[in-house]
C-alpha cells in the first residue's frame, strides 16, 4: 500500500516485556521460578490481577507491566521515551 500511494514506509517499533523480564530475571535473585506467564511476572511485579486472554485487558496489563520494567530497569534515571533509541531506518 505504501508503493502504491508512494508514501515513506513506517517505523517499526515493538518491546519484548517478556525478553525484558528474563534479561532482569537472570540478574536478580529470581527465587527458583521460571514462571514467565503476564500474570506471574505482574504478580512478582505487585501489579495487580486482571482477566486474561481478552485483546484490550491483555495489552493493558502488558503496558503497566513494561512501565513498571522501566522503573525497575533505569532505577532513578530518566527511562522517558524521548531518550530510547529506535531504528526507524526497517520498512515494514
Amino acid at each position: 500500500m505504501a508503493k502504491r500511494y508512494q508514501l515513506p514506509p513506517l517505523p517499526l517499533l515493538w518491546v519484548d516485556t517478556l525478553q525484558m523480564e528474563k534479561s532482569l530475571h537472570i540478574y536478580k535473585d529470581n527465587n527458583g521460578t521460571d514462571d514467565f506467564r503476564l500474570g506471574s511476572v505482574r504478580e512478582r511485579h505487585n501489579l495487580p490481577e486482571y482477566s486474561a486472554h481478552g485483546a484490550l485487558v491483555d495489552s493493558l496489563a502488558t503496558g503497566e507491566l513494561y512501565l513498571a520494567l522501566l522503573k525497575q530497569h533505569f532505577e532513578g534515571a530518566d527511562s522517558s521515551v524521548r531518550y530510547m533509541k529506535f531504528d526507524c531506518t526497517r520498512a515494514l
